[in-house]
C-alpha cells in the first residue's frame, strides 16, 4: 500500500493536508472498504514508543470510494500518519451469514474512534508496531486490517492562523467562542461563531428572556391550580403563592418537580389541616368536609332524584329477566357441547383427519424451506464466481501504479458510481476554496 501526501515531500505546504491512496494487487484483493487515518505529534509517537498502548493520536475512518481525503493538522512541528486499509472480506469457511458480519464490521468501525470515558484515548488499541509489520509485508493481516502505509511529515509553524493581537479582534474572538467550550478549529469556523454567535446574541438573549418569562408564569399558574386542587381533594397544600418566585430568578434546567411544593408534607394526611410539628406530631385541627367529599354527595343526590322521577320500575323488572334469561341459555348450551361433542360418533376420525393434514402441512413447509435455502446458497455461489467490479476497480484506479508523485486534483481516479463522481467535484472544490481561505489554529 502507498499514500502521497500534498505536493509529495516531507515539509508541507498547507496545514491542510490532501491524501491519495493506492493498493497492491494482494491487498485489493481483500477488497478494503474504509481506511483508518491516525495522526500523531512527535511527543505522543514518542510516549507509544515507551508504553506500546497504541491508543494515542487522532484518527478518523473515510471509504475508500472517496479517492481523496483532506486532514487537517492542528500543531506545527513533526507528525506521523498512518493509513490502515480495512476490510469486511467474507470468507468461504464462515458461520456466519453476511448481514450479521456486515454489523460486526461496522462495530469494530465504531470501537476504532470510541474513546474511553474522560480521556482522548482510544478503547480499540492498535500499535505503531502493528502498523509497521503490515506496511513492510502486503500478504498479512491482522483483525479488520489488511494492509497500511506510513509517512512523517513537518509542518511548519507559519502554516497556522494566529489570535490577533488588536484589542478590538480579541474581544470579538472572545464573544465568538464565549459559548463554546473548545476554541474554533481553523478561521472559517471563527468567521462562522462570529456571524451565528457574537452579532446575534443579543437578539438571542432577548428571546430567552421572553420565553423564561412566559415558562415562568405558566408553571406558576400549574403550581397554583395544583395547591387548589390539593385543597379540593382533602389535603392541605402549601402556601399558594410559596416559592412562586423561584420560578422567575432560577435558570429553567435548574428547575425539579419538588419546587412545586405542592402540599405540606406527610404529616398532613387526609382531612388533616393543623398538627403539632413536635414528635409525636399529633392533629391539632382537621377539615369538617372535602371538596371531593361535597361533590360526591350532590352529585350522589342529583342521580338518584333524577333515576326516581324518569325510571319506570316495570321497564327494569323486564330487562332484568331477559338478560338473566339470555345468561341462563348461554351457559346451559355451553354445559351441552362441553358433555356430549365429544361422544358423537366419528368425532375420533374427525381429530385423527385435522391431525394428520396439520402434519402434513407442517412438512410441506418444512421442505419449501429447505428449497428455498438451497435456492439461496446457490444463488450465493454463483454470485461469488462473479467477477467482483469492486475489485477491478481497485486494480484499475488505486493500484499502485496509479498513485502519482503528488496529489494533482485534477487527475483523481474516477469513482465507483455516478454519486461518487458528483461527490468527488463538490469535495475537492469545496476543500480546494477552504485550503486558500482558511487556515487552521494551532492548539
Amino acid at each position: 500500500m502507498k499514500i502521497v501526501l500534498n505536493g509529495g515531500g516531507t515539509r508541507m505546504d498547507s496545514a491542510t493536508i490532501p491524501i491519495q491512496w493506492g493498493f497492491s494487487e494482494a491487498v485489493a484483493k481483500r477488497k478494503p472498504t474504509h481506511l483508518l487515518i491516525i495522526e500523531q505529534t512527535e511527543y505522543e509517537a514518542k510516549c507509544e514508543e515507551k508504553t506500546f498502548r497504541g491508543d494515542s493520536g487522532r484518527r478518523r475512518i473515510v471509504p475508500v470510494s472517496r479517492v481523496i481525503e483532506y486532514l487537517q493538522i492542528y500543531s506545527p512541528g513533526k507528525h506521523r500518519i498512518a493509513v490502515v486499509a480495512l476490510s469486511n472480506s467474507q470468507e468461504e469457511n464462515s458461520y456466519d451469514p453476511p448481514e450479521k458480519q456486515a454489523a460486526i464490521f461496522r462495530q469494530n468501525l465504531e470501537g476504532l474512534l470510541v474513546t474511553c470515558r474522560n480521556s482522548y484515548e482510544y478503547r480499540t488499541s492498535l500499535t505503531w508496531r502493528a502498523i509497521l509489520e503490515l506496511a513492510n509485508d502486503d500478504s498479512k493481516s491482522e483483525w479488520i486490517c489488511v494492509g497500511a502505509a506510513v509517512a512523517e511529515i513537518e509542518v511548519p509553524e507559519n502554516l497556522f492562523a494566529k489570535v490577533s493581537e488588536n484589542p478590538v479582534m480579541k474581544f470579538l474572538y472572545r464573544c465568538a467562542n464565549r459559548w463554546c467550550s473548545k476554541g474554533p478549529r481553523d478561521q472559517c469556523e471563527y468567521r462562522k461563531r462570529l456571524l451565528f454567535y457574537a452579532l446575534p446574541k443579543t437578539l438571542i438573549w432577548l428571546i430567552g428572556w421572553a420565553f423564561s418569562l412566559t415558562v415562568g408564569t405558566i408553571v406558576s399558574a400549574v403550581a397554583i391550580s395544583l395547591r387548589l386542587l390539593v385543597l379540593y381533594l382533602g389535603w392541605r397544600p402549601a402556601g399558594i403563592l410559596e416559592n412562586i418566585s423561584m420560578f422567575f430568578s432560577r435558570p429553567i434546567l435548574d428547575w425539579t418537580l419538588g419546587d412545586m411544593n405542592i402540599n405540606r408534607g406527610d404529616n398532613y394526611k387526609y382531612r388533616v389541616w393543623e398538627v403539632d410539628t413536635s414528635y409525636p406530631y399529633k392533629v391539632q385541627a382537621t377539615m369538617p368536609v372535602t371538596g371531593i367529599e361535597a361533590t360526591l354527595i350532590l352529585l350522589a343526590g342529583l342521580i338518584s332524584w333524577n333515576i326516581l322521577r324518569n325510571v319506570e320500575m316495570s321497564h327494569v323488572t323486564r330487562s332484568f329477566n331477559l338478560s338473566f334469561a339470555t345468561i341462563f341459555v348461554v351457559a346451559f348450551l355451553a354445559i351441552m357441547i362441553w358433555r356430549f361433542v365429544p361422544v358423537m360418533p366419528g368425532w375420533d376420525k374427525l381429530g385423527r383427519w385435522y391431525r394428520k393434514y396439520r402434519q402434513d402441512r407442517l412438512t410441506i413447509k418444512t421442505l419449501q424451506k429447505e428449497q428455498k435455502k438451497k435456492a439461496a446458497q446457490e444463488a450465493a455461489k454463483m454470485e461469488l464466481a462473479k467477477p467482483d467490479p469492486y475489485t477491478n476497480w481497485l486494480m484499475k484506479e488505486m493500484s499502485l501504479k496509479s498513485v502519482p508523485a503528488k496529489v494533482d486534483t485534477s487527475h483523481l481516479p474516477k469513482p465507483l458510481t455516478i454519486t461518487g463522481q458528483a461527490s468527488k467535484v463538490v469535495r475537492v472544490t469545496f476543500w480546494g476554496a477552504k485550503t486558500r481561505v482558511c487556515k487552521p489554529y494551532a492548539r
